[in-house]
Parts: structure tokens; sequence; C-alpha cells
């Protein structure tokens, strides 16, 4: 990202408590939303962030989502 000229943000804050996943498929769906990402974004930033959803107190489901954001947006 470096080499393209892209800021990579990071937003994960602690979470209150554990969280279970396969880490296997956890890396493969982080990076495949990575790559994704990088894919389709000539400039400006790529971010990814992980937080506590209504949803995660109800099923212990956790929500990731990517986001690429062009400089003049």
């Amino acid at each position: 990202m470096d080499q393209a000229g892209l800021r990579y943000v990071i937003d994960c804050a602690p979470l209150p408590e554990p969280a279970y996943v396969d880490r296997d498929m956890w890396e493969k769906i982080v990076l495949n939303l990575l790559s994704n990402a990088f894919k389709y974004t000539l400039e400006g930033e790529i971010g990814i962030s992980l937080s506590r959803s209504a949803r995660w107190q109800e099923r212990g489901v956790h929500c990731a989502r990517h986001g690429n954001r062009h400089p003049d947006a």
C-alpha cells in the first residue's frame, strides 16, 4: 500500500470479552476484503474496522467491514 501511495487505517478497539473464531477462515476473510479494497482503490485510503454489534450480544456474531475512501470524500 505504501508503494501505491495509499493510506492504511485499522480501527480495532479491544472487545469486552473474548471472540472465538476459526483462525484460518478469519484470515482468509480479512485478506480477501483487503485484496478487493486494494484492487479497486486507486487513491486515498483503505480502512478496516472491527466492532461489537447488537447482533453480537444476541448470537455471538462479529461484524467486519471494509471501506475505501477517495481523498475528496
